[in-house]
């Protein structure tokens, strides 16, 4: 039973310093990149929906943060915008989705060093990522 334990305690320990080495700066950089894209599209669907609430006669921003907080749309109209808006919205977000999944496939090679990267820039090496992530921080 000891040597189970052992055994599955080197297992770990070597699977987890397998990762480690599996993360190089190129990795991290990458991944800085790839969530500065993310972000910056997420930007932009804020600002459509911004734009598009702005536009529209009869609605305000206040109002609309009621609506998409969970209030009851008051009339038809409310209940209609409100389609209208998470269906642009969910679209935007598939494709954001999408975006993302092809990015850390096509630039990091594979879902597992994806994974590795996201995990080691939560602890070890969130300060170079937030270093990295600010020398190509868009304006």
């Amino acid at each position: 039973m000891k040597r189970m334990i052992l055994g599955s305690l080197v297992l770990i320990l070597f699977s987890n310093l397998s990762t480690a080495q599996e993360v190089t700066d190129e990795h991290v950089w990458k991944y800085a990149l790839m969530t500065e894209v993310v972000d910056q599209m997420k930007i932009d669907l804020k600002n459509a929906v911004s734009e598009t609430v702005n536009k529209q006669e009869g609605m305000t921003n206040k109002r609309y943060n009621e609506l998409a907080g969970g209030a009851e749309p008051a009339n038809d109209f409310e209940t209609k915008f409100m389609e209208s808006i998470n269906k642009f919205k969910d679209k935007r977000l598939t494709a954001i989705k999408s975006v993302n999944s092809n990015l850390a496939t096509k630039m990091l090679g594979s879902a597992s060093i994806y994974k590795a990267v996201r995990e080691a820039v939560k602890g070890d090496l969130k300060g170079k990522y937030e270093e990295y992530k600010s020398q190509i921080a868009f304006e």
